[in-house]
């Protein structure tokens, strides 16, 4: 297993350039980026998060947004889907 960092968005967390949750989460994936780690954000909720965390170059999203979690039951049941494809 390679080496990350991840980070947790609170629920409803607003990104706005320049304020002082945006600017701890820049700090964040610059310093994941720098140590040369994967760089992984949890709780993405809005397409908000999602465009800024991917315009700073976060590595990986997780959260609502993308998908609700789901039992490995319901996994097989779709063995053709390239889940990594639907999570990008």
């Amino acid at each position: 297993m390679g080496h990350f960092v991840a980070f947790r968005l609170g629920m409803g967390q607003d990104l706005i350039a320049g304020s002082e949750d945006a600017s701890i989460v820049q700090a964040i994936i610059a310093l994941g980026q720098t140590l040369n780690l994967k760089v992984v954000a949890e709780g993405v909720e809005t397409t908000q998060q999602q465009d800024f965390l991917t315009a700073l170059g976060c590595d990986t999203l997780q959260g609502y947004l993308l998908g609700r979690p789901m039992t490995p039951q319901q996994i097989s049941e779709h063995p053709d889907t390239d889940w990594e494809a639907k999570a990008g």
